[in-house]
Protein backbone atom coordinates (compact mmCIF):
# COMPACT_ATOMS: atom_id res chain seq x y z
CA UNK A 1 0.00 0.00 0.00
CA UNK A 2 1.59 3.37 -0.96
CA UNK A 3 0.84 6.80 -0.12
CA UNK A 4 1.23 9.15 -2.78
CA UNK A 5 0.36 12.84 -2.34
CA UNK A 6 -2.58 14.74 -2.69
CA UNK A 7 -3.14 16.72 -5.56
CA UNK A 8 -2.33 20.60 -4.93
CA UNK A 9 -5.88 21.20 -6.34
CA UNK A 10 -7.76 19.31 -3.57
CA UNK A 11 -11.38 21.34 -3.35
CA UNK A 12 -12.03 21.29 0.26
CA UNK A 13 -7.56 21.89 1.04
CA UNK A 14 -6.93 25.17 -0.86
CA UNK A 15 -7.81 28.47 1.36
CA UNK A 16 -9.81 30.39 -0.27
CA UNK A 17 -8.72 33.99 0.75
CA UNK A 18 -9.81 37.17 -0.56
CA UNK A 19 -7.18 39.59 -2.34
CA UNK A 20 -5.73 42.04 -0.34
CA UNK A 21 -6.71 40.89 2.47
CA UNK A 22 -3.30 40.02 4.30
CA UNK A 23 -3.75 39.71 7.64
CA UNK A 24 -6.05 36.20 6.27
CA UNK A 25 -2.75 35.27 4.19
CA UNK A 26 -0.83 35.06 7.23
CA UNK A 27 -2.63 32.73 8.53
CA UNK A 28 -0.57 28.94 8.93
CA UNK A 29 -1.95 26.08 7.19
CA UNK A 30 -0.45 22.60 6.53
CA UNK A 31 0.02 20.91 2.58
CA UNK A 32 -2.75 19.07 1.41
CA UNK A 33 -0.96 15.85 2.14
CA UNK A 34 0.44 16.84 6.16
CA UNK A 35 -3.38 17.93 6.83
CA UNK A 36 -4.68 14.40 5.66
CA UNK A 37 -2.14 12.12 7.16
CA UNK A 38 -2.55 14.61 10.61
CA UNK A 39 -6.22 13.68 10.32
CA UNK A 40 -5.46 9.90 9.66
CA UNK A 41 -3.74 9.67 12.58
CA UNK A 42 -5.75 11.49 15.08
CA UNK A 43 -8.87 9.41 13.28
CA UNK A 44 -6.54 5.95 14.37
CA UNK A 45 -5.65 7.83 17.95
CA UNK A 46 -9.18 8.59 18.87
CA UNK A 47 -10.74 4.91 17.81
CA UNK A 48 -7.38 3.22 19.48
CA UNK A 49 -8.64 5.41 22.75
CA UNK A 50 -12.06 4.05 22.58
CA UNK A 51 -11.95 0.81 22.45
CA UNK A 52 -8.78 0.73 25.01
CA UNK A 53 -12.22 2.14 27.63
CA UNK A 54 -14.55 -0.39 25.95
CA UNK A 55 -11.61 -3.40 27.04
CA UNK A 56 -10.86 -2.01 30.28
CA UNK A 57 -14.36 -1.81 31.34
CA UNK A 58 -15.31 -5.24 30.11
CA UNK A 59 -12.30 -6.77 32.15
CA UNK A 60 -13.06 -4.60 35.62
CA UNK A 61 -16.09 -3.90 35.57
CA UNK A 62 -18.48 -6.65 33.42
CA UNK A 63 -16.29 -10.06 33.40
CA UNK A 64 -15.80 -10.05 37.32
CA UNK A 65 -18.17 -12.39 39.10
CA UNK A 66 -18.38 -9.86 42.55
CA UNK A 67 -19.85 -7.06 40.18
CA UNK A 68 -23.14 -5.82 41.03
CA UNK A 69 -25.49 -5.50 38.39
CA UNK A 70 -25.82 -1.57 38.18
CA UNK A 71 -22.01 -1.40 38.01
CA UNK A 72 -22.51 -3.92 35.47
CA UNK A 73 -25.16 -1.78 33.50
CA UNK A 74 -23.31 1.50 33.71
CA UNK A 75 -20.64 -0.34 32.22
CA UNK A 76 -21.90 -2.15 29.24
CA UNK A 77 -23.85 0.93 28.38
CA UNK A 78 -20.79 2.92 28.27
CA UNK A 79 -18.75 0.56 26.37
CA UNK A 80 -21.72 1.08 24.08
CA UNK A 81 -21.03 4.21 23.39
CA UNK A 82 -17.34 3.77 23.74
CA UNK A 83 -17.91 1.24 20.47
CA UNK A 84 -20.57 3.75 18.65
CA UNK A 85 -17.85 6.54 19.02
CA UNK A 86 -14.80 4.67 17.27
CA UNK A 87 -17.24 3.50 14.35
CA UNK A 88 -18.14 6.74 13.80
CA UNK A 89 -14.27 7.84 13.62
CA UNK A 90 -13.66 5.15 11.09
CA UNK A 91 -14.95 7.12 8.16
CA UNK A 92 -13.14 10.06 8.76
CA UNK A 93 -9.74 7.22 8.82
CA UNK A 94 -11.24 5.74 5.54
CA UNK A 95 -11.43 8.73 4.04
CA UNK A 96 -8.01 10.17 4.84
CA UNK A 97 -6.41 7.16 3.97
CA UNK A 98 -7.70 6.95 0.19
CA UNK A 99 -6.89 10.57 -0.22
CA UNK A 100 -3.03 9.70 0.91
CA UNK A 101 -3.48 6.78 -1.35
CA UNK A 102 -3.78 9.80 -4.08
CA UNK A 103 -7.59 8.78 -4.61
CA UNK A 104 -9.50 11.84 -5.49
CA UNK A 105 -13.00 12.01 -3.53
CA UNK A 106 -14.98 14.07 -6.35
CA UNK A 107 -18.61 13.18 -5.02
CA UNK A 108 -19.96 16.00 -2.44
CA UNK A 109 -21.45 15.28 0.96
CA UNK A 110 -24.76 17.82 -0.13
CA UNK A 111 -27.52 18.25 2.50
CA UNK A 112 -30.10 18.77 1.31
CA UNK A 113 -33.13 20.65 2.96
CA UNK A 114 -34.84 19.33 5.48
CA UNK A 115 -38.82 18.11 4.37
CA UNK A 116 -41.73 17.47 6.78
CA UNK A 117 -41.79 13.75 5.61
CA UNK A 118 -38.29 13.31 6.33
CA UNK A 119 -38.64 14.87 9.53
CA UNK A 120 -41.62 13.47 10.28
CA UNK A 121 -40.08 9.59 9.89
CA UNK A 122 -36.91 10.38 11.78
CA UNK A 123 -39.43 11.36 14.83
CA UNK A 124 -41.75 8.53 14.40
CA UNK A 125 -38.72 6.58 14.67
CA UNK A 126 -37.12 7.85 17.56
CA UNK A 127 -40.32 8.14 19.41
CA UNK A 128 -40.90 4.01 18.72
CA UNK A 129 -37.49 3.86 20.13
CA UNK A 130 -37.88 6.03 23.22
CA UNK A 131 -40.73 3.43 23.83
CA UNK A 132 -39.45 0.12 23.07
CA UNK A 133 -36.88 1.11 25.16
CA UNK A 134 -39.18 2.30 28.18
CA UNK A 135 -40.86 -0.90 28.00
CA UNK A 136 -37.18 -3.69 27.86
CA UNK A 137 -36.34 -1.42 31.25
CA UNK A 138 -39.99 -2.85 33.18
CA UNK A 139 -38.29 -6.37 32.70
CA UNK A 140 -37.23 -7.64 35.68
CA UNK A 141 -33.28 -7.76 36.49
CA UNK A 142 -31.64 -8.14 32.66
CA UNK A 143 -34.11 -5.69 31.03
CA UNK A 144 -31.77 -2.94 30.61
CA UNK A 145 -29.84 -5.47 28.15
CA UNK A 146 -32.76 -4.32 25.80
CA UNK A 147 -31.67 -0.75 26.12
CA UNK A 148 -27.96 -1.51 24.84
CA UNK A 149 -28.61 -1.43 21.01
CA UNK A 150 -31.57 1.20 21.85
CA UNK A 151 -29.14 3.14 23.34
CA UNK A 152 -27.06 5.00 20.07
CA UNK A 153 -30.35 5.02 18.02
CA UNK A 154 -32.41 7.05 20.94
CA UNK A 155 -29.42 9.54 21.00
CA UNK A 156 -28.14 9.86 17.23
CA UNK A 157 -31.76 10.10 15.63
CA UNK A 158 -32.73 13.66 17.24
CA UNK A 159 -29.01 14.67 16.84
CA UNK A 160 -29.51 13.54 12.76
CA UNK A 161 -32.71 15.73 12.66
CA UNK A 162 -31.09 18.54 14.58
CA UNK A 163 -28.14 18.94 11.82
CA UNK A 164 -30.01 18.09 9.01
CA UNK A 165 -32.37 21.38 10.57
CA UNK A 166 -29.19 23.68 10.62
CA UNK A 167 -27.07 22.24 8.05
CA UNK A 168 -29.84 21.61 5.13
CA UNK A 169 -29.30 23.65 2.07
CA UNK A 170 -26.17 25.13 3.17
CA UNK A 171 -23.82 22.26 3.08
CA UNK A 172 -21.72 20.75 -0.14
CA UNK A 173 -18.40 19.97 0.62
CA UNK A 174 -16.19 16.42 0.27
CA UNK A 175 -17.31 14.01 2.12
CA UNK A 176 -14.01 13.88 3.63
CA UNK A 177 -14.12 17.30 5.28
CA UNK A 178 -17.45 16.17 6.24
CA UNK A 179 -16.45 13.29 8.27
CA UNK A 180 -13.33 14.77 9.44
CA UNK A 181 -15.30 17.78 11.14
CA UNK A 182 -17.20 14.98 12.54
CA UNK A 183 -14.58 13.09 14.04
CA UNK A 184 -12.88 15.80 15.62
CA UNK A 185 -16.18 17.20 16.90
CA UNK A 186 -17.27 13.99 18.86
CA UNK A 187 -13.23 13.07 20.19
CA UNK A 188 -11.23 16.39 19.95
CA UNK A 189 -13.75 18.38 21.21
CA UNK A 190 -14.70 16.91 24.00
CA UNK A 191 -11.05 15.74 25.16
CA UNK A 192 -10.01 19.68 24.88
CA UNK A 193 -12.92 20.26 26.93
CA UNK A 194 -13.04 17.95 29.46
CA UNK A 195 -8.67 18.79 29.69
CA UNK A 196 -9.92 22.59 30.30
CA UNK A 197 -12.13 21.36 32.87
CA UNK A 198 -9.81 19.39 34.86
CA UNK A 199 -7.16 21.76 34.82
CA UNK A 200 -9.44 24.30 36.30
CA UNK A 201 -10.70 21.95 38.76
CA UNK A 202 -6.84 21.43 39.76
CA UNK A 203 -6.72 24.94 40.45
CA UNK A 204 -9.69 25.54 42.46
CA UNK A 205 -8.38 22.42 43.91
CA UNK A 206 -4.81 24.31 44.88
CA UNK A 207 -6.41 27.45 45.74
CA UNK A 208 -9.01 25.39 48.31
CA UNK A 209 -5.32 23.49 49.40
CA UNK A 210 -3.56 27.04 49.61
CA UNK A 211 -6.33 28.73 52.00
CA UNK A 212 -8.12 25.93 53.58
CA UNK A 213 -5.66 23.20 53.59
CA UNK A 214 -4.12 23.57 57.14
CA UNK A 215 -7.16 23.87 58.90
CA UNK A 216 -8.26 19.89 60.49
CA UNK A 217 -12.12 20.50 59.82
CA UNK A 218 -11.58 21.88 56.19
CA UNK A 219 -8.89 18.87 55.65
CA UNK A 220 -11.16 15.96 57.42
CA UNK A 221 -14.25 16.69 55.69
CA UNK A 222 -12.31 16.92 52.35
CA UNK A 223 -10.89 13.34 52.93
CA UNK A 224 -14.63 12.20 54.46
CA UNK A 225 -15.80 13.29 51.35
CA UNK A 226 -13.36 11.84 49.07
CA UNK A 227 -13.27 8.47 50.76
CA UNK A 228 -17.50 8.80 50.63
CA UNK A 229 -16.83 9.50 46.66
CA UNK A 230 -14.59 6.33 45.73
CA UNK A 231 -16.36 3.94 47.88
CA UNK A 232 -19.69 4.69 45.70
CA UNK A 233 -20.02 2.45 43.08
CA UNK A 234 -23.43 3.90 41.10
CA UNK A 235 -24.19 7.47 40.78
CA UNK A 236 -27.13 7.16 43.08
CA UNK A 237 -24.46 6.09 46.08
CA UNK A 238 -22.43 9.21 44.91
CA UNK A 239 -25.01 11.57 44.51
CA UNK A 240 -26.35 10.16 48.20
CA UNK A 241 -22.94 11.03 49.49
CA UNK A 242 -22.86 14.64 47.53
CA UNK A 243 -26.39 15.74 48.64
CA UNK A 244 -25.42 16.59 52.43
CA UNK A 245 -23.32 19.49 50.60
CA UNK A 246 -25.00 20.39 47.78
CA UNK A 247 -27.91 21.80 50.02
CA UNK A 248 -25.13 24.41 51.66
CA UNK A 249 -25.10 27.62 50.01
CA UNK A 250 -21.15 27.97 49.27
CA UNK A 251 -21.24 24.86 47.77
CA UNK A 252 -23.82 25.40 45.43
CA UNK A 253 -22.55 28.70 44.85
CA UNK A 254 -18.84 27.74 43.70
CA UNK A 255 -20.92 24.67 41.80
CA UNK A 256 -22.92 27.41 39.94
CA UNK A 257 -19.73 29.49 39.11
CA UNK A 258 -18.45 26.90 37.85
CA UNK A 259 -20.82 24.84 35.53
CA UNK A 260 -22.68 27.91 34.40
CA UNK A 261 -19.89 30.64 34.42
CA UNK A 262 -16.37 28.86 33.35
CA UNK A 263 -17.86 25.49 31.80
CA UNK A 264 -19.57 27.33 29.41
CA UNK A 265 -16.79 29.35 27.89
CA UNK A 266 -14.54 26.09 27.59
CA UNK A 267 -17.32 24.22 26.09
CA UNK A 268 -18.19 26.64 23.20
CA UNK A 269 -14.50 27.57 22.56
CA UNK A 270 -13.80 23.42 21.90
CA UNK A 271 -16.64 22.96 20.42
CA UNK A 272 -15.79 24.74 17.56
CA UNK A 273 -11.90 25.07 17.96
CA UNK A 274 -11.75 23.00 14.16
CA UNK A 275 -13.68 25.91 12.65
CA UNK A 276 -10.72 28.50 13.38
CA UNK A 277 -8.33 26.76 12.18
CA UNK A 278 -10.98 25.91 8.34
CA UNK A 279 -11.96 29.66 9.24
CA UNK A 280 -9.93 30.67 5.70
CA UNK A 281 -11.54 27.76 3.64
CA UNK A 282 -15.45 28.53 4.82
CA UNK A 283 -16.82 29.54 1.51
CA UNK A 284 -19.96 31.67 3.70
CA UNK A 285 -21.68 32.37 6.47
CA UNK A 286 -23.87 29.52 5.99
CA UNK A 287 -21.15 27.08 5.67
CA UNK A 288 -19.87 28.11 9.03
CA UNK A 289 -23.61 27.67 10.23
CA UNK A 290 -24.01 24.32 9.12
CA UNK A 291 -20.28 22.87 10.16
CA UNK A 292 -21.07 24.56 13.71
CA UNK A 293 -23.93 22.68 13.94
CA UNK A 294 -22.36 19.32 13.40
CA UNK A 295 -19.94 20.55 16.12
CA UNK A 296 -22.13 20.58 18.39
CA UNK A 297 -24.01 17.39 17.53
CA UNK A 298 -20.71 15.26 17.60
CA UNK A 299 -20.03 17.17 21.40
CA UNK A 300 -23.57 16.51 22.55
CA UNK A 301 -23.26 12.70 21.04
CA UNK A 302 -20.79 11.31 23.59
CA UNK A 303 -21.63 13.52 26.24
CA UNK A 304 -25.74 12.58 26.31
CA UNK A 305 -24.98 9.31 25.22
CA UNK A 306 -22.46 9.00 28.47
CA UNK A 307 -25.29 10.66 30.83
CA UNK A 308 -28.11 8.21 29.82
CA UNK A 309 -26.51 5.28 30.04
CA UNK A 310 -25.53 6.55 33.66
CA UNK A 311 -29.44 7.32 34.36
CA UNK A 312 -31.15 5.53 36.84
CA UNK A 313 -34.06 3.12 35.41
CA UNK A 314 -35.87 5.56 33.66
CA UNK A 315 -34.24 5.51 30.29
CA UNK A 316 -37.19 7.05 28.42
CA UNK A 317 -37.64 9.89 30.73
CA UNK A 318 -33.73 10.22 30.11
CA UNK A 319 -33.55 10.38 26.54
CA UNK A 320 -36.01 12.63 26.09
CA UNK A 321 -34.31 15.34 28.71
CA UNK A 322 -31.19 15.21 26.74
CA UNK A 323 -33.44 16.35 23.58
CA UNK A 324 -33.36 19.36 24.92
CA UNK A 325 -29.82 19.71 25.66
CA UNK A 326 -28.85 18.52 22.36
CA UNK A 327 -30.85 21.11 20.89
CA UNK A 328 -29.22 23.95 22.85
CA UNK A 329 -25.58 22.81 21.72
CA UNK A 330 -26.72 22.58 18.21
CA UNK A 331 -27.96 25.69 18.28
CA UNK A 332 -25.30 28.13 19.83
CA UNK A 333 -22.79 26.11 18.27
CA UNK A 334 -24.59 26.82 14.93
CA UNK A 335 -24.57 30.56 15.89
CA UNK A 336 -20.79 30.10 16.59
CA UNK A 337 -19.96 28.84 13.23
CA UNK A 338 -21.40 31.47 11.11
CA UNK A 339 -19.91 33.89 13.52
CA UNK A 340 -16.29 32.66 12.54
CA UNK A 341 -17.20 32.42 8.84
CA UNK A 342 -18.02 35.97 8.85
CA UNK A 343 -15.11 37.10 11.13
CA UNK A 344 -12.57 35.52 8.56
CA UNK A 345 -14.50 36.52 5.35
CA UNK A 346 -14.97 39.94 6.36
CA UNK A 347 -12.75 40.78 9.57
CA UNK A 348 -15.35 41.29 11.92
CA UNK A 349 -13.50 40.22 15.32
CA UNK A 350 -16.10 41.95 17.69
CA UNK A 351 -19.04 40.37 15.82
CA UNK A 352 -16.98 37.09 16.83
CA UNK A 353 -16.52 37.98 20.56
CA UNK A 354 -19.88 39.07 21.10
CA UNK A 355 -21.66 35.58 19.57
CA UNK A 356 -18.99 34.06 21.57
CA UNK A 357 -20.32 35.40 24.61
CA UNK A 358 -23.71 35.15 23.51
CA UNK A 359 -23.52 31.48 22.94
CA UNK A 360 -21.65 30.89 26.37
CA UNK A 361 -23.94 32.62 28.15
CA UNK A 362 -27.52 30.70 26.77
CA UNK A 363 -25.41 27.52 27.69
CA UNK A 364 -24.90 29.32 30.85
CA UNK A 365 -28.12 30.01 31.48
CA UNK A 366 -28.87 26.48 31.23
CA UNK A 367 -26.85 25.12 33.34
CA UNK A 368 -27.35 27.60 36.02
CA UNK A 369 -31.38 27.02 35.95
CA UNK A 370 -30.91 23.68 36.29
CA UNK A 371 -28.72 24.27 39.13
CA UNK A 372 -31.14 26.04 40.72
CA UNK A 373 -33.75 24.07 40.24
CA UNK A 374 -32.11 21.19 41.75
CA UNK A 375 -30.55 22.87 44.91
CA UNK A 376 -34.31 24.60 45.31
CA UNK A 377 -35.42 20.71 44.90
CA UNK A 378 -33.25 19.67 47.53
CA UNK A 379 -34.01 22.22 50.17
CA UNK A 380 -37.85 21.18 49.39
CA UNK A 381 -36.84 17.50 50.24
CA UNK A 382 -35.01 18.86 53.18
CA UNK A 383 -37.95 21.10 54.76
CA UNK A 384 -40.31 17.92 54.24
CA UNK A 385 -40.39 16.29 57.84
CA UNK A 386 -40.60 20.12 59.49
CA UNK A 387 -43.86 20.82 57.14
CA UNK A 388 -45.24 17.25 58.04
CA UNK A 389 -45.20 18.99 62.08
CA UNK A 390 -47.17 21.61 60.96
CA UNK A 391 -44.32 24.02 61.00
CA UNK A 392 -45.58 27.36 58.85
CA UNK A 393 -42.48 28.95 58.32
CA UNK A 394 -41.30 25.91 56.81
CA UNK A 395 -44.58 25.08 54.44
CA UNK A 396 -43.80 29.17 53.53
CA UNK A 397 -40.57 28.41 52.45
CA UNK A 398 -41.90 25.17 50.21
CA UNK A 399 -44.49 26.63 48.59
CA UNK A 400 -41.54 29.90 47.61
CA UNK A 401 -39.29 27.30 46.27
CA UNK A 402 -42.02 25.01 44.12
CA UNK A 403 -42.82 28.30 42.17
CA UNK A 404 -38.83 28.76 41.90
CA UNK A 405 -39.29 25.68 40.42
CA UNK A 406 -42.11 26.20 38.09
CA UNK A 407 -40.25 29.43 37.32
CA UNK A 408 -37.31 27.40 36.09
CA UNK A 409 -38.91 24.62 34.10
CA UNK A 410 -40.76 27.92 32.33
CA UNK A 411 -37.41 29.19 31.78
CA UNK A 412 -35.80 26.27 30.24
CA UNK A 413 -38.71 25.26 28.29
CA UNK A 414 -38.93 28.82 26.83
CA UNK A 415 -35.23 28.24 25.72
CA UNK A 416 -36.08 25.14 23.94
CA UNK A 417 -38.46 26.55 22.13
CA UNK A 418 -36.62 29.82 21.31
CA UNK A 419 -33.79 27.25 19.95
CA UNK A 420 -36.19 25.02 18.57
CA UNK A 421 -37.61 28.56 16.72
CA UNK A 422 -34.13 29.61 15.70
CA UNK A 423 -32.24 26.67 13.90
CA UNK A 424 -34.92 26.49 10.94
CA UNK A 425 -35.46 30.06 11.04
CA UNK A 426 -31.60 31.01 10.58
CA UNK A 427 -31.06 28.13 8.53
CA UNK A 428 -33.67 29.60 5.77
CA UNK A 429 -32.34 32.99 6.43
CA UNK A 430 -28.83 32.08 5.53
CA UNK A 431 -30.35 29.73 2.57
CA UNK A 432 -31.90 32.99 1.15
CA UNK A 433 -29.09 35.00 1.22
CA UNK A 434 -27.27 32.39 0.18
CA UNK A 435 -29.27 32.06 -3.61
CA UNK A 436 -28.84 36.08 -3.49
CA UNK A 437 -25.48 35.98 -3.50
CA UNK A 438 -25.20 32.79 -6.12
CA UNK A 439 -27.34 34.90 -8.32
CA UNK A 440 -25.50 38.38 -8.30
CA UNK A 441 -22.32 36.14 -8.77
CA UNK A 442 -23.84 34.45 -11.94
CA UNK A 443 -25.92 37.45 -13.54
CA UNK A 444 -24.26 39.21 -16.92
CA UNK A 445 -22.54 42.74 -16.30
CA UNK A 446 -24.85 45.68 -17.45
CA UNK A 447 -22.81 48.38 -18.78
Amino acid sequence: MSLAPLPNAQPDCAPTIPDGNRAQRRWPTFSPFREALLALLFSLTGMLAFIGRAVYLLVTRVLPRTVEVETMRIAVLEMTTMATCALLLLPMFIFNLRALQGKDETRLMIIPPLRWRYALALGILWVFTLCLGSLVTLIPESGWMGTVPLLPLGVLLPLILLVWTGAGGLLAISRRRFWSVSGFAIAGSTALAMAGEYLLLALGRGIGELLWGKQPFWRGLIDQLGQQLEAATTPTEALDALTPYLSNPWVIGALFLFAACLVPLIEEASKVSLLFWLGPRLASAGEGFALGALCGAGFSLIEGMLATGAATSLWGVGILGRVSSSLMHVTVSALLGSAIAVAFRYRRRRQLVGTYLLSAGLHGLWNGTLIMAFYVALRIIALAPAVESNDMAAAIQVALGGLLILLALSLLFALFVSGAVALPVLNASLRRKSQIESADKTSPNVA
